[in-house]
This record gives structure tokens, C-alpha cells and sequence, in this order.
């Protein structure tokens, strides 16, 4: 009894001295060094500029996180890699415009769901329920084209206010794309190419047509001038790429390799030399003909792949003045025509699973799903310039790396049909299309001065001499 009432005597003696608190270590958590945001957003508030901070944790290994900081000068969002080269050169926006289709024989009792303003500018989207309002660069309404006639002028029309432009660009120096984007049967291949027959030529020619003998036009008014083109037709049909100028029995697989400078490029490509517009419609012609269509319930001949025409020239020199660049030296150029296959649905197209079209319509739901993914990250400034991770989610996406947000003067053209019961399908588009016009590219004058014409064929000599090819 005397051991128990000693022990519990020292017990409560220990109970009332004071305990020292252990040291509390205040935790790095993202509130403590990133701005409030709204829920869902991992991209600073507009006017604000990015920088890096580096902690060093317990464990020794350092971290880096982004800290947003006010940018009271100019109000814009800044790169933290954007280097001072890159600071130089001036950014073009993309120019985004719409076309409108005329009804159908078959759709001649169906109601209605767009209006176009008459500001040329405006485009309103309208159901039973809500009504939505875009603005772009150009809408064209060709439901005013109702003779055949009249539809050939619409073609004419159309190259007229929104091509010329391309073959400007591309004379001075400049890389250009333009790709057709929309639903299936809104009139992207009519739009690009020409009538549903695949056939190029005549007064219903579309745009790559008309580009083509424009550009040799103005090449014949210069004979002095020594110019070699070459042209490359392919397809991307369930993710595989397709040499549309080769014979089908000849196709292999094909891999993407990206570059930083000068993007996208696809191996193995047949490339043909042409040497006027007659020779490259041939090719376009037979191409086409290669190319993978069927028949579904909303169109006779529906593209059932992504179509990719190249057409590159280079100024080699001139006996006297000629034709060169904005800035007076010889000037090379590729220009970029997209034909993208429209998005299906399978209950409208009855497409049955297992069947061949209902896998191609996975394969392109797809591809332009990770495209309008990637349109989105694009504009909001979500993607490094510097890095190709965000586009290696689908060989489209591969494909227009460069366009999107290098060197090169891109447009986009949102194909529409004019059917109220297609609003869900126009409205897809044209959130597409207000996306692409907040994206700014790079496009520089690729000229050859001739202190780089002497170091390209001094590196030539070099080669030759060890016995290499060049």
C-alpha cells in the first residue's frame, strides 16, 4: 500500500508541470502561392503574368510551381517561356469565317435555324428553346444561290472575298493552312473541293481549284522567274495515314514526326513535281478517286477520313526580276488544304456497332473530339508553344501542330446547315470556330537571302567531299 500511494504521488506531480509544444511547420499548399480561381480552371486570370518559384522540401528534391503576379502594363497574359526571339515576331490571328449551305430537294419542308445579319459578320443559331448569337471575320450565306447557276457564281463569290487573300499570302512567303470544319453534310468537300462528283474543274469549282490556277496565273505573268513546285495528297482513315497518290495495293503504315520549327511531317510521302495547275488537279482528281467515302443516310458521298493536300513551290531564282518576297529575296511557301470528315451520330445514322462505318465514325468522333479539345486549351493559353504532348493525343491533331500555333497563316471556314433540326451539330460548330478566332499564330517570311543560299551549298560541298549524299 505504501508503494501504490508513492507511485500515484509522482503520477500527479508529472500531470502539473507544463509540456512544451512541438514546433508546427506551416505547409506549402497551392492557396499559399497561386491566386483564388474559379472551380474547374488551372489557367491564371486575365491580365496577370506567369513566373516559377522553387521551395526546397524535406526530402531534398526541389519543386517548382506557378505563381500568378498582376500585370498592370498592357493587361495581357504572358508567357514565362516566351523567349526574347520569339517577343519579335508578330502574331496573326486566325481568321475564321462561316458558310452557309442552301436546303436540300430533300429538305425542302424543314424549318429553318439560322439567320445570317446583314452586317456580312453576324450569324444567329435558333431553336424552339434558346437562341444563340456568334460573331466571326465573314459569313457567307449561299441559300441565296438557289439556281445552279447562281451556285457557280457562289463558288466564284466565295474565292473571291476569302481565297484571294491565301494566294496573297503565300506569294509574299508565307506557310498557309485552311481547313473546312463541320458536320457531316454541311458542304466542307463542296466547300474545299468542288461538286460531290469529286471532280475539280468547271464554274462549280471550289476553292483549292481556284487557288491553284490563280497562283500559276500570277507565276505566268513573271516568266522570268524560275519557280519548282511539288504537291502531296494523303488521307487519315482510323487513325492510319494513306498516300492518296499511290495505288492502293502499295499502301504501308506511315509515322508522324513533329518539329519543333518546322512541324509535322509524315514519311514515305509520295511527292510529285507539277508544273501548272492542269497537272496538279490530276493528281487531286486521282487522289480523290483513292480516297475513302460511302454512302450514309445524311449524305451520297460521305468523307469517311481526314483529307491533307500540300502544295509546296519554291523560288530557285530568276534571270531578272521576277516575283520574290515582301522583303525582296527568293521566297518559299507551303500551302495546306484540310478536308476534315464531319461528326456522325450513331442513332441518326443508324450505324450498328460491329459494323465498318460505325467504327469510322469512333475513329472520327474521336480525332475531332481531341481536335475541339485542343482549339479550347489553345485559346485559353493552356499550352506550351514549346511542347508537343498536348498534340499527340490523334494524327490530326499531329498534323496541325504547326498551323495552330507556328508559322503559318491559318483560316478556318464552319460549314452550316441551314435545318433547325440540326442546331445541336451548328452550335458544336461554331463554338468551335469562336474558339479558333481567339488563337494567334507566328507566321514569318521564309525567304532565302543569299548569305543562306551560300552556307546551304557550302554544307552541300562538304557532304560531297566526305562522300555523302546530300
Amino acid at each position: 500500500q505504501a508503494f501504490w500511494a508513492q507511485r500515484l504521488a509522482g503520477d500527479a506531480q508529472a500531470d502539473t508541470e507544463p509540456v512544451m509544444p512541438m514546433p508546427t511547420r506551416r505547409p506549402l499548399t497551392r492557396a499559399a502561392t497561386l491566386p483564388a480561381k474559379s472551380a474547374g480552371s488551372d489557367r491564371p486570370t486575365a491580365g496577370s503574368t506567369t513566373s516559377v518559384i522553387t521551395t526546397q522540401p524535406r526530402n531534398g528534391r526541389r519543386l517548382q510551381q506557378r505563381r500568378t503576379e498582376p500585370n498592370l502594363e498592357d493587361g495581357k497574359t504572358r508567357s514565362p517561356k516566351l523567349s526574347r526571339k520569339d517577343s519579335n515576331v508578330t502574331g496573326a490571328s486566325v481568321v475564321v469565317v462561316a458558310r452557309v449551305r442552301p436546303r436540300l430537294p430533300s429538305e425542302a419542308y424543314e424549318a429553318e435555324g439560322i439567320e445570317a445579319l446583314p452586317d456580312g459578320q453576324t450569324v444567329i443559331l435558333a431553336n424552339e428553346r434558346e437562341r444563340k448569337a456568334f460573331t466571326l471575320d465573314h459569313v457567307f450565306d449561299s441559300r441565296e444561290q438557289t439556281e445552279e447557276a447562281t451556285r457557280s457564281d457562289g463558288q466564284a463569290a466565295f474565292f473571291s472575298s476569302f481565297g484571294r487573300s491565301l494566294v496573297t499570302h503565300s506569294l509574299k512567303g508565307y506557310n498557309v493552312c485552311v481547313f473546312a470544319f463541320g458536320h457531316t453534310g454541311s458542304g466542307k468537300t463542296y466547300t474545299m473541293l468542288g461538286d460531290a462528283g469529286g471532280s475539280a474543274r468547271g464554274s462549280a469549282a471550289g476553292l483549292l481549284p481556284r487557288f491553284l490556277h490563280e497562283l500559276f496565273s500570277e507565276h505566268g505573268q513573271a516568266p522570268q522567274s524560275k519557280w519548282q513546285c511539288s504537291c502531296e495528297f494523303f488521307e487519315v482513315y482510323n487513325e492510319q495515314i494513306r498516300d492518296l497518290l499511290q495505288p492502293a495495293h502499295s499502301q504501308r503504315a506511315r509515322k508522324v514526326h513533329c518539329h519543333p520549327k518546322h512541324g509535322a511531317r509524315v514519311e514515305g510521302l509520295t511527292m510529285s513535281v507539277v508544273s501548272s495547275a492542269e497537272e496538279v488537279l490530276d493528281l487531286v482528281n486521282f487522289g480523290n478517286q483513292m480516297r475513302t467515302v460511302a454512302a450514309t443516310t445524311m449524305n451520297a458521298r460521305s468523307s469517311r477520313s481526314h483529307a491533307f493536300f500540300t502544295f509546296k513551290y519554291e523560288q530557285l531564282g530568276s534571270e531578272g526580276e521576277g516575283k520574290r518576297g515582301a522583303d525582296g529575296n527568293p521566297c518559299q511557301s507551303a500551302v495546306t488544304f484540310v478536308d476534315l470528315a464531319g461528326r456522325e451520330e450513331r442513332e441518326r445514322l443508324q450505324n450498328r456497332p460491329g459494323a465498318v462505318q460505325y467504327r469510322e465514325m469512333c475513329f472520327i468522333n474521336t480525332s475531332l473530339f481531341y481536335l475541339a479539345h485542343l482549339i479550347t486549351k489553345i485559346s485559353s493559353g493552356q499550352v506550351d508553344r514549346s511542347n508537343f504532348s498536348d498534340f499527340r493525343n490523334s494524327k490530326v491533331t499531329m498534323l496541325l501542330s504547326q498551323p495552330l500555333q507556328g508559322n503559318s497563316r491559318t483560316a478556318v471556314i464552319a460549314t452550316l446547315s441551314p435545318l433547325r433540326s440540326a442546331f445541336e451539330d451548328s452550335l458544336s460548330t461554331m463554338n468551335f470556330a469562336a474558339s479558333a478566332k481567339k488563337i494567334e499564330t507566328k507566321p514569318v517570311l521564309n525567304t532565302r537571302t543569299s548569305s543562306a543560299l551560300l552556307t546551304e551549298l557550302e554544307a552541300e560541298v562538304r557532304k560531297l567531299q566526305r562522300g555523302g549524299s546530300v
